[in-house]
C-alpha cells in the first residue's frame, strides 16, 4: 500500500544527504509512485533465426540511466558492422549478439 512504499522510501533514504531525506518526507503517500525493475538472467538470448532484437528491447536497462538511443546507436554500428563481414545473413546476426 501507499504508506509502505512512503515508509520504504524514507528508510532508503536515511543515510542520504539532509535535502534529499527531506525530499522523501515532504512526499505524500498518494504520490508514491512504484516502478519493478528487473534483470534478465545471463543466459537470456535476443534473438533465432532471422529475427534479433536492438536498443531498448535487447538490453535490461534502467529506466533513470537514459541510455536507450546511446545504446541503439551502438547496437546499429555493430550490427552494420557484422553484416558488411559476414553478409546479410544469420551469422552477422548471431555475431552481433555475441559483440554486444
Amino acid at each position: 500500500n501507499k504508506e509502505e512504499l512512503q515508509q520504504l522510501l524514507n528508510s532508503r533514504f536515511q543515510n542520504w544527504p539532509a535535502e534529499i531525506r527531506a525530499l522523501a518526507k515532504a512526499t505524500k503517500a498518494d504520490e508514491v509512485i512504484e516502478t519493478s525493475v528487473a534483470e534478465l538472467p545471463i543466459s537470456w538470448r535476443w534473438g533465432e533465426d532471422d529475427v534479433t532484437l536492438l536498443g531498448d528491447a535487447a538490453h535490461a536497462q534502467l529506466p533513470g540511466l537514459a541510455l536507450g538511443v546511446t545504446t541503439s546507436f551502438g547496437d546499429i554500428e555493430e550490427l552494420t558492422k557484422q553484416i558488411r563481414r559476414h553478409g546479410l545473413n544469420r551469422k552477422a546476426i548471431r555475431w552481433y549478439e555475441i559483440n554486444r
